[in-house]
């Protein structure tokens, strides 16, 4: 069976880092640097063009949580 997203999963997807970037005050570019991720990704997937990796939006939230301590 195949499994799809329904559209408002996809749209938790797609705010996950954006969300996570506004919460550590960053910016797209501070972002895309701290963690080395090409700032073309980040800025697809601030504006919704592809949806990011739940997994990767987690362990980015955990990482600037313990980073802010």
């Amino acid at each position: 069976s195949t499994l799809m997203r329904s559209s408002a999963a996809s749209d938790v997807y797609k705010r996950q880092i954006p969300d996570v970037i506004k919460k550590y005050g960053l910016t797209q570019t501070g972002f895309a640097q701290y963690f080395g991720i090409p700032l073309r990704t980040v800025q697809d997937w601030c504006g919704g063009r592809r949806g990011c990796p739940p997994y990767v939006a987690a362990m980015a939230a955990e990482i600037l949580a313990v980073n802010e301590r």
